[in-house]
């Protein structure tokens, strides 16, 4: 249930030189309600179709009625939903984490797929609940159905407050079950928040440095598993802290990341640690990881590998103009502040797998997060042996 899995690449993606004549011809030959645009190779956003008929010229004319949304290819396709509604769209642009025009996916594909699931596909009732926040978990309220001779095929939170879930579903639950890759256990961080639920990982995906169970191991040590008679790694959370993040879930399993955005500049920033300077970094960006993220992003661009049960973040330059400039090893008991200078008004910024754009005059502070994300490992798992596995250390045929 990826983006990535429903992407069609048959819809263009305009420049602003581009005729609004030419786009609206397009917009008309395949009924959608947007186009969309680039601008420096990057996307840039998305234009309703009612502006296309107001005047002629080119998209620079209309560029002051640009939306911004587009959605990440590793997204889920439920994170879709929103977006369909909130920007009354038949199409959502897909992008990759550098805002690289990837696709499009279409309502009609999405709801087509929805379709084929049982909570969708059978006939039956909605069975609505509004209960006090705690006070039921997803097993008492299954049960209760089910022995009322029904069956129980889904549910989802339709309102939540601090004090009343209306829904069938509490976060009172023993275990949290992943399946997927890596970006599935990183993406539940936002349904768990800081209720510090155990994840227990199952890897249907490729490389799979958190999903420590495969298919198979899953349903053999479910005894183990449901007996916690099991080993829990308690991984560290990076929490950002800026203004311009209010209505926007502030923690990251992995990684935080600040890269430039519509320019092919560099940019700058400005670092200080506990207040205290630390470099100015020139470059396409600077990543803070936890040791869980040392692996990911970071690794590709010449961070350190650190064991995850380490106290420490990783500082690592993108693309550095200066070569001495290298990635650095700080405790995460410090505050990190960053500035960015620009030739563009934003910048962009990542938190795993979810993009926000920040204006260049706010800054934004970094620090470990006050709750841990929970992973249930098998016993036998050795996390020298995961890495030696995954990046196959000394399987050189030369050696």
């Amino acid at each position: 249930m990826f983006i990535k899995e429903y992407i069609s690449k048959d819809f263009p993606c305009f420049s602003l030189t581009d005729s609004i004549e030419s786009a609206r011809d397009t917009l008309e030959a395949f009924g959608y309600s947007h186009i969309f645009i680039k601008k420096s190779h990057h996307f840039y956003g998305a234009l309703a179709e009612d502006f296309l008929y107001e005047e002629e010229g080119t998209l620079k004319d209309l560029e002051h009625q640009i939306e911004r949304f587009a959605i990440l290819e590793d997204n889920n396709i439920m994170d879709s939903i929103r977006l369909f509604y909130t920007f009354n769209a038949n199409i959502i642009p897909v992008i990759n984490k550098n805002e690289k025009y990837l696709g499009y996916i279409s309502c009609e594909d999405i709801f087509q797929d929805l379709s084929k699931y049982p909570l969708f596909s059978e006939s039956g009732a909605i069975l609505t609940i509004e209960t006090p926040a705690r006070k039921y978990s997803m097993t008492e309220i299954a049960n209760i159905v089910e022995s009322n001779n029904s069956k129980f095929y889904g549910a989802f939170i339709s309102h939540m407050s601090e004090d009343v879930i209306q829904d069938l579903l509490d976060k009172e639950i023993d275990l949290f079950f992943t399946f997927g890759g890596d970006g599935t256990i990183v993406n539940s961080l936002t349904f768990i928040e800081n209720l510090e639920i155990p994840i227990v990982g199952v890897n249907t995906g490729r490389l799979g440095f958190l999903a420590s169970f495969t298919k198979e191991e899953a349903f053999n040590e479910l005894d183990s598993i449901l007996k916690d008679d099991v080993k829990t790694s308690r991984r560290s959370v990076i929490e950002v802290i800026s203004p311009e993040m209010e209505d926007f879930f502030p923690y990251a399993l992995n990684d935080v990341t600040i890269s430039r955005k519509e320019t092919t500049s560099m940019i700058t920033v400005d670092s200080y640690i506990n207040n205290e300077f630390l470099n100015v970094f020139w470059g396409d960006g600077v990543i803070v990881s936890t040791p869980t993220g040392s692996t990911a992003y970071s690794l590709s661009c010449g961070g350190p590998i650190i064991s995850p049960n380490n106290e420490n973040f990783v500082i690592t330059p993108i693309a550095p103009h200066n070569l001495n400039v290298r990635p650095l090893v700080v405790n995460d008991k410090v505050e990190i502040k960053f500035k960015v200078e620009s030739r563009v008004p934003q910048y962009s910024l990542s938190l795993d797998s979810r993009l926000i754009h920040i204006e260049t005059d706010k800054e934004i502070i970094i620090k470990k997060a006050d709750f841990q994300i929970l992973l249930v490992q098998p016993n036998n798992l050795s996390f020298y042996e995961t890495i030696r596995q995954k990046l196959l250390w000394g399987k050189d045929k030369r050696n």
